[in-house]
């Protein structure tokens, strides 16, 4: 055998084989040591992290503000309501803007039971209600009152509250001996709003009222307290005067016969349109501002005293 020729082709089998190996080596460790990945991935996890943060906290921020959204549309006018026009069986906007807010489906405009008990759930929630006298006294909260539409406009309708001013002069300006000052309170009408206190010293008392909302001012008139005088014809605490922005709106005219038998005879209000002057037969002189849309700055002249006994 000839191993010189043999040496020769061993050496190159073996150079090739060995080149083989190294090829194949090396792809192994390149497939599996991608170093370059991992950084890619994890970048990327970091951003949809801190996208999801981003929208948790937008979510959080949405959920803090709750407040209803206000809107011309729902300034709701007490006119409308006054004589009970939505209940012809027809559909309004007026009804569709309160079924809207309150929750009824489907919203047509159509007074109905489903209204008038959403209804009876918002006087409820707010206290706003009437009261029946008659035989067996009761609050009555199922109604469309104008202290309803005074709270929806409070919440929904986007007009501000308004400002009315009262200011009284009562003549004597002091009592003397056992009287004291005819008492006068002012409150929104069917409203859950506690009567505020109108002094007669001429200090100012401001109230904020929202729009198509009534504000009542109310004297506690007696007749004849026991004591000090021997008429009974003769009202002894009234008010006298009302002026509204510098102008004559309301005055009573005393008269010889009981005031309570002839209110139109004494009691004259120069403007029907904003302001009603009666007198409750439960003894309260009234002057009442009817559908507020304006600031209002009113002046009242009241006469005469409460016996401390009457």
């Amino acid at each position: 055998m000839n191993t010189k020729g043999i040496a020769p082709v061993i050496i190159i089998i073996t150079g090739v084989v060995l080149i083989g190996i190294g090829f194949i080596a090396g792809r192994t460790l390149k497939v599996n040591n991608p170093v370059s990945t991992p950084t890619t991935i994890t970048s990327t996890t970091t951003t949809e992290e801190s996208t999801t943060t981003n929208i948790k906290e937008t979510t959080t921020t949405k959920s803090v503000n709750t407040l209803p959204v206000k809107s011309s549309k729902y300034c709701l006018d007490w006119d409308f309501f006054a004589d009970n026009a939505y209940k012809d069986g027809q559909a309004h906007e007026e009804i569709k803007r309160i079924q809207e807010k309150l929750g009824v489906n489907p919203v047509g405009g159509h007074y109905g039971p489903q209204t008038q008990a959403a209804i009876e759930a918002f006087n409820k929630k707010y206290g706003i209600h009437q009261e029946i006298v008659c035989c067996n006294p009761t609050l009555d909260y199922t109604q469309i009152y104008q202290g309803t539409i005074a709270k929806f406009n409070e919440l929904y309708c986007d007009k501000p509250l308004y400002t009315v001013r009262i200011v009284r002069r009562n003549n004597p300006a002091q009592c003397t001996g056992e009287e004291f000052d005819c008492r006068m309170t002012a409150h929104i009408l069917q409203y859950n709003n506690t009567p505020v206190s109108i002094p007669s010293n001429g200090n100012p008392v401001i109230i904020k009222v929202p729009y198509s909302a009534s504000v009542m001012i109310a004297l506690n008139a007696d007749f004849n307290p026991p004591g000090l005088t021997t008429n009974a014809n003769n009202l002894r605490c009234y008010i006298s005067k009302v002026y509204s922005n510098n102008s004559l709106v309301a005055y009573y005219e005393p008269g010889e016969r009981l005031y309570a038998e002839d209110v139109a005879k004494h009691s004259k209000t120069i403007d029907l349109t904003n302001f009603f002057f009666d007198f409750n037969p439960e003894g309260l002189h009234q002057f009442q501002i009817k559908n507020i849309k304006n600031n209002y700055d009113i002046e009242i002249d009241t006469e005469g005293c409460h016996s401390s006994r009457g």
